[in-house]
Formats: C-alpha cells, sequence, structure tokens
C-alpha cells in the first residue's frame, strides 16, 4: 500500500497501480499543504516501479506521473516493446483508465523506442531533460487539438473541490 494525499492535505492508502486514486483526487505522493524541502539522495532508480501500464481505445501507453504534480507523461507501445521494457522487471498489471484520468496526461510518443537510451536500458527517469521533452511534446503536436490540450486547464480534483491545473504549468508573468 503507498499513501497518496489530496490537494487538502487528506491522505489515503491505494495500492501500486491503483488507479482509482485519481478518480477520487488523491495524486500527491505528499502532502501539498505542507512545505517540504528536497534533499538529494543516491538510492538507485525507480522508473520502473513508477510506470503504469493504461489501455484506451485498444492501444496501450507506459505511463509516468509527473514527480509532485497531478498529471502524467505516456508513451504508446506494443506488448512486444512492453515486454521487453520490463524484461527481468516487475511489470505493473493494465488498467482501463476513466476520461477524467485520461485527460490528465499528455502524449508524448508513439514509441517506448523515443524513450533516451538511459530511461529503457537502465531504468533513469524520463524527467531527467524534462523540459526537453516537453518542447518535443509541443513541436510535435499532430494537431491543434493536441496543442490544445497541453494548454487548457483541466479539474484535477473532485466537483465539490476543483483544483484546475494544466499539464504544462502556468503562465509566466510578463513584467
Amino acid at each position: 500500500m503507498t499513501l497518496y494525499y489530496n490537494s487538502e492535505g487528506e491522505s489515503k492508502d491505494f495500492s501500486p497501480g491503483d488507479t482509482s486514486r485519481f478518480e477520487e483526487g488523491y495524486t500527491f505522493t505528499s502532502d501539498p499543504t505542507t512545505e517540504t524541502t528536497t534533499i538529494a539522495t543516491t538510492s538507485p532508480p525507480q522508473s520502473f516501479q513508477d510506470t503504469q501500464i493504461w489501455v484506451r481505445d485498444g492501444k496501450k501507453y507506459v505511463v509516468w506521473q509527473v514527480p509532485g504534480q497531478p498529471f502524467f507523461m505516456r508513451y504508446e507501445a506494443t506488448d512486444e516493446e512492453i515486454n521487453q521494457f520490463y524484461s527481468g522487471r516487475t511489470k505493473p498489471t493494465a488498467k482501463t483508465v476513466s476520461d477524467d484520468v485520461w485527460t490528465t496526461s499528455v502524449l508524448f510518443g508513439v514509441s517506448l523506442a523515443e524513450l533516451p537510451t538511459d530511461v529503457i536500458v537502465q531504468g533513469s527517469s524520463p524527467f531527467n531533460g524534462f523540459m526537453d521533452l516537453m518542447e518535443a511534446a509541443i513541436d510535435g503536436a499532430a494537431d491543434a487539438a493536441a496543442m490544445e490540450a497541453l494548454y487548457t486547464y483541466t479539474n484535477t480534483g473532485t466537483e465539490e473541490n476543483p483544483v484546475y491545473t494544466r499539464p504544462l504549468g502556468e503562465w509566466p508573468e510578463l513584467s
């Protein structure tokens, strides 16, 4: 079981890979209502442990939650790519996700082969160089709808307690 928090700091235990936590608004891995100090550690990469496999419209995606954020990065993948990616590692169970959860994700690639080599081979975090990947997603947006999804605010909370965020973060303030 893993402890997750909602935007009000309430916590609840969920099993690894249990996507119902997103539908219930438990998207944070630490209490967002308290200040924390991040200390760099040398623990081994947990990139493979932090992945999920989502199924949508007959396609599969390997998905990472953006650290400290209620949205996701996803790569489309074939069964063969998924089996190779998790070879010798624990593979999460594929889950069908709701529309609400799906809209909190951004497609970063149509193949796992598009991931940096260190992510595929060594299990490094795909968020190393995240801004480069985000620029690539913006440049590679297939159409206006895909581009709009990167800039549109989405309610990642509940109807009673909405939390509006957008995949690219907030607009910068101009001086």
